[in-house]
Order: structure tokens, then sequence, then C-alpha cells
């Protein structure tokens, strides 16, 4: 049925039904016609998905001949048609839309024997109506298409996933103590002294007890907040599915990078626009560490002087006892390069209980990241050297409506985190400068 006669019938039962004097059978009988009337225009719209090609040109086909591919064929049948008769002139049809009915003998067999075997199949149905054509006979050279051209039939390739921007991947503040801590600022006493030693302490029969008058210090420190924004337009978060999952994710990464800075290489620096928040003084910037000298001239290795240092901890003040070295990985590798006078690596990944293994030396656990300092080293005692106190955990926040973003049609995306670095035992730990001194 034509679209026009279709159109033209469904106003004039709209009209009849807007009359008042029509009565309910005869509602009825106007709604079960307009049922079929959406439905025969939907079966012409649906036909007209396999038939309306337009134009050769959409297809970029520049070079077709009149006739070949326009709208109509010779004759001026409509080229979606079917021709009249039985059926006979099949092979003369210039289009039509392809069939499981124009495949040969030869793909059905293909297609059952995978179907049989569980096995993936595919195969190309000729849409001249030419049964079963080679893959590359007859076949037309379509004009280049630009890949996001206007009007382009190739739709762009949408991944599944967004790729993210590689950062560094050791978090150090997973190596250190966490305290969840409130309040303002962080403050603790410290006992750092007596004023007896403990050689003095024996005491006679009747005599007075010694008051070691033990130095109590106070200590405080402050908390950092280390934070950044990410906004992405509205037509990015809904095109890509894992832009909602993406964009949190790399915000918090970069965020982690900054605590990072933070706990090894924070410079105690005031912070921009503000006279009372500041930057952590980082574990490389501490005061009150043990160091050790790397030194070459006695015969001594790079591993010997990170050996020293975690003697210098065991015999200092806090008696600590190692478990962690913290290196830049260039340095690990010069380590890890070490040989012996027969060649082979004095640090044997495939027998760590020896001379070290991969990711240890003489089984104290070696952490690297690119934000130690390269040709430094630390050495230290982590379950008492730090605590991180922690007054924000990593916190992401999702807005659609802030500041400008419903103008621009952007989704703003905010992730933080809030925290203080407190080196409750300096001397626990000990900071090596690799760099040979001789």
């Amino acid at each position: 049925m034509n679209k026009h006669v279709i159109n033209a019938r469904a106003q004039a039962i709209y009209d009849e039904l807007s009359e008042k004097n029509v009565s309910p059978q005869r509602v009825k009988e106007l709604s079960a016609e307009l049922d079929k009337l959406d439905g025969a225009m939907r079966t012409r719209d649906k036909a007209a998905g396999y038939a309306s090609f337009g134009s050769p040109g959409e297809h970029g086909m520049s070079n077709a001949s009149p006739g070949q591919y326009d709208n109509t064929m010779a004759g001026g049948t409509a080229r979606w048609r079917l021709p009249e008769g039985d059926g006979s002139n099949i092979a003369q049809r210039k289009h039509h839309a392809p069939s499981p009915y124009d495949m040969s003998p030869e793909q059905l067999e293909s297609l059952f024997y995978a179907g049989k075997s569980a096995q993936s199949f595919s195969t190309t149905i000729d849409d001249r109506g030419t049964r079963n054509k080679a893959l590359f006979g007859g076949l037309r050279v379509k004009a280049s298409v630009g890949e996001g051209a206007s009007g382009s039939l190739i739709p762009p390739i949408l991944l599944p996933n967004a790729f993210t921007m590689r950062v560094e991947p050791t978090r150090i503040a997973e190596y250190f103590p966490v305290v969840e801590s409130e309040g303002q600022t962080i403050s603790w006493i410290q006992h750092t002294a007596n004023a007896v030693a403990y050689s003095a302490l024996g005491v006679g029969g009747g005599q007075q007890k010694p008051d070691i008058s033990p130095t109590l210090t106070p200590n405080s420190t402050t908390y950092t907040t280390v934070a950044g924004l990410a906004k992405v337009q509205k037509q990015l978060f809904t095109d890509f599915d894992d832009v909602a999952s993406f964009m949190p994710r790399e915000l918090s990464n970069w965020i982690i990078q900054g605590e990072n800075w933070q706990l090894l290489q924070g410079d105690g620096e005031a912070l921009p626009s503000s006279t009372t928040d500041h930057n952590q003084v980082g574990l490389f910037n501490a005061t009150g560490t043990l160091t050790r000298q790397y030194d070459s001239s006695g015969g001594d290795t790079i591993i010997d002087t990170i050996l020293e240092a975690v003697n210098d901890i065991r015999v200092g003040g806090s008696y600590a006892d190692a478990d962690l070295v913290l290196l830049n990985p260039s340095d690990w590798l010069a380590m890890r390069k070490l040989k012996t006078t027969f060649n082979s690596y004095v640090l044997d990944p495939n027998d760590p209980s020896q001379l070290g293994g991969i990711d240890n030396i003489f089984g104290y656990r070696v952490v690297v990241s690119t934000e130690v300092p390269q040709g430094h080293a630390a050495v230290l005692d982590s379950k008492i050297a730090v605590n991180v106190f922690r007054r924000w955990g990593l916190e992401i926040m999702a807005n659609p409506y802030a500041d400008s973003a419903f103008e621009f049609n952007e989704i703003h995306y905010r992730a933080e985190t809030r925290f203080a670095l407190g080196v409750i035992y300096p001397e626990a730990i000990c900071l090596v400068n690799l760099t040979d001194a001789s």
C-alpha cells in the first residue's frame, strides 16, 4: 500500500473519531483499522529498508552506468520489486535483497557441517540473484570513502576499553603503617632520652633509687590535602561505556602520584596561596635520620653499603630491625648487574637464599619507585619508623552540574585525600647515598 494512501486513510479515521456522535461500535471498528494501517506502515518501512539504496554515490559507486544501479531498471521497473511472472527470469534481476535462498549447495553444505561440529562459519551471499558467485569474481571496485566522512557507510569501531595513561605503579603508602586519625593536626609524645644511664641503676640496700628523668618531647604535624579535578564531555561519557569507570580511575592514579611525592620527596614548603598549609616533609628530607655514604675505596660495593645501613639502624638509638629497602629502579638494576670474578651474578634470582634474590637483598625486601631519587636509597624498619596518619581516604565524586558543567555539557570528577606523615623513630631510618665518594 502506498505511503500517501496509508497516511490519507489514517487522517480520515482521526477526523471521524474526533466527531462527537461516533458510536462505540464504530470507534472499535476504526481503532482496529488503525492497527492494521500501523502494521502496513511498519511493513512498508521494513521493505524500504531492503530496497531504498538511494543513489550509487552513497555507496561510493561513481562509475555506475545508467540503469545499472539507479532507482529503476530498464523498462521502468523499480529495482527492488520482483519481476512479473513465475520467477523464471530471476537471474535477470539487477537487485534484490540477499536471502538464504541465494546460498549455493556448497555454502549450505559448509553451513551444515559447521553447525554439526560446533564451529564458527562465515559466508557471503551475492546480492545479484546469481547463486554463489566467486568471492572475487565480477566484483565492482567502490570509490574510496573517507574515514569519518559525512555519510560514510562504515561506522567507527568503539573499542570496549579505554587505554590508561601509564604511571608509577608503586603506591608507597601501602608499605607504611596507616593510622585513621581525626582533628586538624596530629600530636604525639616521644620519649627520647633518660638522665641516668642503665649502667648506673644498681642500688644498694636502703638507698634512694635514682630518678631516670625521662625526656618527653612533644611532636606535631599537619595534614596535606592532595586533590585534583577532571572534566569529560557528556558526549564521550555516553558514546564510550568505559568512561564512567575510566575517568575516576585515571584521576585516582594521578592523585596517588602526588601522594607518593609527598611521602618521599615532600619539601615542607607552603602550598600556593596559603600561609597555613604546607607540603609534607618527605622521608628523604626528614631530620634526625641516620646516613651512610657509598665508598668503593675500601673494596665495598653498593650491596655492602646497603647491608652496612641495615646494621646502622640495628645498633642505633632505635635498635630497629630493617625490613624494607626503597630504591630507584635504575639503582636496583645496577645492583642486580653486579657480577663475581666468575662472571656470574652476585644476586642470584634462582637461589634467593644464597646472596640475594629477585626482590630482596639478603632477605630484606626491596621496593622500587621512580619517586625515590636516583642515587639514593632508604633502609628502614617500616613497622616503627613512620606512620601515615590518614584523615581522609581517597574520595572520588562526580557532578554533572558543577560550576559551568551544565552550560558546557560536561561531567566533573573530583578526587582527594588528606593525610600526614609522622616520622616516629627517625633513627630507624638510614638514608644511603649510592654515589661513589672515592
